[in-house]
């Protein structure tokens, strides 16, 4: 084994003509080159499941020319010609190329290699794209030159080869004549795409460690599947389901699953799945010696709010939260850096995410520091079902390979669709359970348009004690709401914002609002219960998530309505956000009445409608993967792209205000002499604390006024507040397209 050299820091003036020796090299302010990349190959050969001789070269390699002068002295905050000077990755990527080639490796892993170095600041390319260099050659000749001898030295002796006979011309004409033929031949790989995934998010997971934390290991974060019996035995359990959610939690205490694969825990709403998904996935983790981690997945911010509460009051600081909203918590024995890298790496026993950043964090050209704890997690899709089904064989696809790699895999909803053929079942007592509950009852409605919509709503809400209206579109909710304003409804979408949406929905679990108007924000997993809903028309198993939200609890014995009624203007209004396929799928199967104990079997023939459609786009999007065409991958997304995101920022309030002057103070740029990594932790934990009061709308036009942009928001200042946010609407703008902002 090498010797690791690290003698101490001494203070040198710098001459741009002047080799720097070994021990004067500098990766960061403050880490030598040599001990970086020493603790990078440490921590980088834990992580992944690789051939040392690919783990020895990127790490090693990675940063290599970072020991130019020219960098040098950019690190030491001295002038240098041109910042073309100071760039590292392309020719560290061509020293590591020559690596692969003297070392025997496959053209497969020559280019994985290659990518990996090159990118790992950036973004994966194309084959022809990754090729070009982008710095001149005379500068890659000047830097090659100027790396002191025994630093070059030191490196071959890590990796095991000579580097001595790099010759920049010679490996130039190689890779040349390297991409001209293998893009020739074509790539098509089954594990490339995900072999290059985990070795890059390895990579720049270790390297931003290694910067942070220098030698000190992150703690092994234990948690006890007791923890959640001892949470269990102290609810309060009372009313009609208690005695059925305690039998569905003490089947999950027995469920054991002893390997990687897909499974599947089915069960109506509110019968407290959550509880037993955790259950199940600590019960997983305690027998395994790696103590994997636990991703708990959810379609909306505002249901894992809800899940994180509820996940945070058993295991504490065992539990964080990501998502574009998420508050980076810092803890006691922890400073700002090693919270942010965290977060980051998702270095916590249990995560609770988006299926957002989940799923376009495994199919993505970015870099994900994450992906490589994916290949041996235990992952939790809860609400399966609001995955588009346009993505059911993309998804299937991306999580049986992260299965083959170790993972274990839960779908968890009351209305398993057929994502997946071969899943196994778990849990025993569903069909126990489902012939006992009669809390809801479907009534299909004839169609109507929106202003007899908010016609039969009036009617409804004046003979109800508690009623909830789920729309397709804002613009629909919003004519609703206002034609019954003097009903003093709730309104719920996601133009409120997350702050005020906890309020009211905090407001209706107390039974404070008689009537609620809202979008889909409130359909998958959102613990309300009302006496009885009206749902415009949408896909069968939202209509069935709707009804969720109706006598959830079983608080009446006899079955409460839930009307579906088809909305349109100029069409259905579900055909405008979910399309022709699920819409025409629901009018198709849909009766005119069904009790509760139906629901499954007609889900399963909607569900078996859709297949049919389901795998035109994923069937694409699965031959960019095994091809490993980059620019095709960047194109996914979860949710359709049509329109723009626009990011906002509302200061409602005065605690609004104090959080956005602290985001402001520490987006300023550092100062000269400033730890550049400590102050983007901290301009990073300060933008997350403005997430109560932040949207991110989806807009469809162009909107014909916008508040200032600061910080990379939209920032809707209390002076504006009238003029951009309605206390009960929340933000609100003009759009030149009807569609305007989808829920």
């Amino acid at each position: 084994m090498h010797s690791r050299l690290r003698p101490q820091m001494r203070r040198m003036s710098v001459s741009a003509d002047i080799p720097f020796s070994t021990s004067d090299l500098l990766s960061h302010p403050d880490r030598r080159l040599i001990d970086h990349i020493d603790g990078v190959y440490d921590r980088l050969r834990s992580k992944v499941d690789e051939k040392d001789t690919i783990v020895r070269i990127v790490a090693f390699c990675h940063d290599i020319a970072k020991a130019s002068p020219a960098f040098q002295r950019y690190i030491r905050k001295l002038p240098i010609r041109s910042p073309q000077e100071k760039q590292h990755s392309p020719l560290s990527a061509l020293i590591a190329f020559y690596c692969t080639g003297i070392a025997g490796l496959s053209d497969e892993e020559r280019y994985l290699v290659y990518s990996i170095v090159k990118n790992h600041h950036g973004y994966f390319s194309d084959l022809i794209a990754d090729s070009l260099v982008t710095l001149p050659k005379k500068i890659l000749a000047d830097q090659w030159r100027h790396i002191h001898p025994p630093f070059i030295e030191e490196v071959s002796e890590r990796i095991g080869i000579d580097l001595s006979g790099f010759s920049l011309d010679a490996v130039l004409d190689e890779l040349e004549g390297f991409v001209a033929a293998y893009a020739f031949e074509g790539i098509s790989s089954e594990w490339l795409y995900f072999r290059m995934q985990t070795l890059m998010s390895a990579l720049v997971a270790s390297d931003r460690e290694d910067v942070v934390l220098h030698e000190k290991k992150s703690p092994t974060i234990e948690i006890s599947s007791s923890a959640i019996d001892d949470y269990v035995a102290g609810l309060k359990r009372e009313g009609r389901l208690a005695p059925l959610r305690d039998l569905f939690y003490d089947d999950a205490r027995k469920i054991s699953i002893d390997g990687p694969g897909i499974y599947s825990l089915s069960a109506p709403t509110g019968i407290g799945k959550t509880l037993a998904n955790l259950r199940i996935a600590a019960g997983v983790r305690e027998k395994r010696d790696d103590r994997p981690l636990i991703v708990y997945a959810l379609p909306f911010i505002n249901i894992i709010e809800q899940t994180y509460d509820t996940a945070d009051a058993i295991f504490g600081d065992a539990v964080s939260a990501y998502h574009h909203l998420a508050s980076i918590v810092v803890g006691e024995e922890e400073d700002e850096q090693e919270a942010s890298l965290a977060y980051e790496t998702w270095d916590s026993a249990i995560v609770v995410t988006t299926f957002v950043s989940l799923l376009e964090g495994i199919i993505t050209n970015s870099r994900v520091p994450y992906f490589h704890r994916l290949c041996n997690a235990i992952i939790i899709l809860d609400e399966v079902q609001s995955i588009p089904y346009r993505h059911w064989g993309v998804v299937r696809y991306t999580l049986e390979h992260l299965v083959a790699l170790g993972a274990t895999i839960i779908f968890s909803t009351a209305t398993l669709p057929a994502i997946v053929p071969s899943v196994k079942a778990i849990g025993s007592v569903a069909e126990v359970i489902r012939p006992q509950l009669n809390r809801t009852r479907l009534h299909r409605m004839p169609e109507m348009d929106l202003q007899e919509f908010a016609i039969f709503v009036r009617e409804q809400a004046e003979l109800q004690d508690s009623l909830l209206v789920i729309c397709n579109t804002v613009r629909e909710a919003e004519t609703v709401f206002m034609a019954v304003e003097d009903l003093h409804p709730v309104y719920l979408s996601s133009r409120v914002l997350p702050a005020h949406r906890r309020e009211r929905v905090k407001m209706i679990k107390e039974g404070k609002c008689r009537l609620c108007i809202a979008t889909q924000v409130v359909e998958a997993g959102v613990d309300i219960s009302l006496n009885r809903v009206i749902r415009d028309i949408g896909p069968f198993d939202s209509i069935i998530q709707a009804a969720g939200r109706c006598n959830r609890h079983y608080e009446s014995e006899t079955a409460c309505e839930v009307f579906v009624v088809p909305v349109r203007d100029k069409q259905l209004f579900s055909t405008r956000i979910y399309g022709e396929t699920l819409t025409h799928a629901t009018v198709t199967l849909l009766p005119d009445q069904c009790s509760e104990i139906e629901y499954h079997e007609f889900l399963q023939a909607y569900f078996a409608a859709v297949m049919q459609n389901a795998d035109t786009e994923s069937r694409e999007m699965i031959s960019a993967i095994t091809q490993v065409e980059w620019n095709r991958i960047a194109d996914f997304g979860l949710i359709e792209k049509r329109g723009r995101d626009y990011p906002f920022l509302v200061l409602s309030d005065k605690k609004a205000e104090m959080l956005f002057e602290e985001a402001v103070k520490k987006s300023e740029p550092p100062k000269q002499d400033e730890d550049r990594f400590a102050w983007n932790a901290q301009r990073r934990k300060a933008l997350r604390n403005l997430a109560p009061y932040s949207l991110s709308l989806r807009i469809f036009g162009d909107p014909d006024y916008l508040p200032p942009m600061i910080i990379g928001r939209y920032v809707v200042k209390r002076e504006d507040l009238e003029r951009y946010y309605r206390p009960d609407l929340g933000l609100h703008l003009s759009t030149q397209s009807e569609e305007g902002v989808q829920w």
